[in-house]
């Protein structure tokens, strides 16, 4: 056979190797019969209460997926020998804390640990120096875990529905790459001035608060593309003239918020494209329609049923409009 053949036959079925899809399976049983090709695993309802010491065989593993599991509450510390891991997805098991090994998996890139009991991080956790997305929504943290930030490469933050941390802490300013970060509840009364620090972010997502006013540092996200301030019940209509410095943005939300007029300042926002009032209480409709009517980017705005015809007959027909 020619030389040139084989190498060119070699040379694409290294290549391939690269296309291959992930070995994903279902179950702790499929994958322990051939542990060392699973790189995905996927539990969802099975009844699992603990993982064996077995697991570490997946020394291939690189994502962990484990969901509606009520019986499962604790990661055994010799999980953490799972090196090459870089997804850990732990939703609705009723998880009460992580293994104080945590912080060996310097991999881990993506974190998600929602619908869960748990009520502190462990130290170690600082140490996952490659974490670029967390999730610690709805637990039980009586304080904002600090190991957080120390996580220097976060890129996503969400940390909505957590009842008992009452104040945003200022030192979320420090994470400097931060380009999402989501919160919300009504005991949140205020917002700290060093979030205007995040340049980086490109999503904000404050939602259910209390807060009466928008903080003037919104204006210093020159990045910020969305801006989720649904069911903001409190904000006074008159104290939103900033959204106008947020030149970028692209998507607002207001829906089931208290804001029934738009700031004059809008006109001719450059960037807005979708603008969400569905469930806004005493909406102006005319005052709206002349704002959002000098819009030129704007694509597509979404209002409550009732609204719908009024808005779709006086916008230009480019807008999309839905309920």
């Amino acid at each position: 056979m020619n030389i040139s053949i084989i190498a060119a036959s070699l040379a694409f079925l290294s290549s391939s190797l690269f296309l291959l899809p992930p070995y994903e399976v279902d179950s702790l049983e499929a994958a322990l019969e051939n542990p060392e090709k699973v790189t995905h695993i996927r539990l969802l309802g099975e009844d699992i209460t603990a993982l064996p010491e077995e697991i570490t065989k997946l020394v291939n593993l690189e994502s962990f997926y484990l969901s509606l599991d009520n019986g499962f509450t604790t990661l055994p510390e010799y999980f953490s020998k799972l090196s090459n891991l870089q997804e850990l997805n732990i939703n609705a098991t009723g998880l009460v804390a992580l293994p104080e090994s945590i912080g060996e998996l310097k991999n881990l890139k993506d974190i998600y640990i929602a619908n869960n009991k748990i009520d502190d991080l462990p130290a170690s956790f600082a140490e996952l120096q490659s974490l670029e997305s967390l999730t610690i929504s709805e637990n039980f943290f009586k304080e904002f875990p600090k190991e957080v930030f120390e996580l220097k490469a976060l890129k996503k933050l969400n940390m909505i529905v957590l009842p008992h941390i009452k104040k945003i802490p200022a030192r979320l300013g420090q994470l400097n790459n931060l380009e999402e970060l989501y919160f919300s509840g009504a005991q949140i009364e205020e917002i700290p001035a060093e979030l205007g620090m995040l340049k980086n972010l490109r999503v904000l997502g404050m939602t259910s608060t209390s807060i009466t006013k928008l903080p003037e540092w919104l204006g210093h996200l020159e990045n910020l593309e969305s801006l989720d301030l649904s069911y903001c019940e409190k904000i006074d209509p008159s104290q939103t003239a900033v959204l106008a410095k947020l030149t970028n943005l692209k998507t607002l939300n207001l829906s089931g918020s208290s804001l029934g007029t738009l700031p004059e300042e809008l006109k001719n926002h450059p960037t807005l494209e979708r603008i969400n009032l569905l469930g806004t209480t005493g909406l102006d409709s005319d005052q709206v329609i002349a704002v959002l009517s000098t819009m030129k980017k704007l694509k597509a705005v979404m209002v409550s049923n009732g609204e719908q015809s009024y808005f779709d007959n006086n916008l230009p027909k480019k807008v999309k409009i839905s309920f």
